[in-house]
């Protein structure tokens, strides 16, 4: 039971099982493919080289779940990173900080059973509105 739960570093990622592989440095060895926890139903993939805690399910490592990523040196968090930040990748993230909450992408797209629509075009909109009401 020494080795139940350990840290390592993802070295391969199968998004289409959902399974990543943790190489684990001090024992220069790799694990079989192993699951990803869903917390919250959430998806999303660790990156080659993530730091992550592995709970093993048995003395060795071909089972076992991928629980997280860790903050560390080689990606310590953002400064002043109070509240709630979600990274998607480098372009798209969501934060909730002092009662403002962001949502951040190259597009957004609002969509429901009546149709769709992107931000832009709310923002486009919202400009010709605008320009209408300087006219009258």
């Amino acid at each position: 039971m020494e080795d139940v739960v350990r840290v390592g570093n993802i070295s391969a990622v199968d998004p289409d099982a959902g399974m990543a592989q943790v190489y684990y440095p001090d024992r220069d060895s790799t694990t079989a493919p192993l699951h990803l926890f869903a917390f919250h139903s959430e998806y999303a993939l660790p990156k080659v080289g993530d730091q992550v805690v592995v709970l093993h399910l048995s003395n060795d490592t071909s089972s076992g779940v991928i629980l997280g990523r860790l903050w560390g040196t080689a990606e310590p968090p953002q400064a002043g990173m109070a509240g709630y930040k979600k990274v998607f990748d480098s372009n798209a993230w969501e934060e909730l900080k002092q009662g403002r909450y962001t949502i951040h992408a190259d597009e957004i797209i609002l969509e429901g059973t009546g149709g769709s629509c992107t931000l832009s075009q709310l923002i486009d909109l919202e400009k010709r509105i605008e320009r209408l009401e300087r006219k009258e």
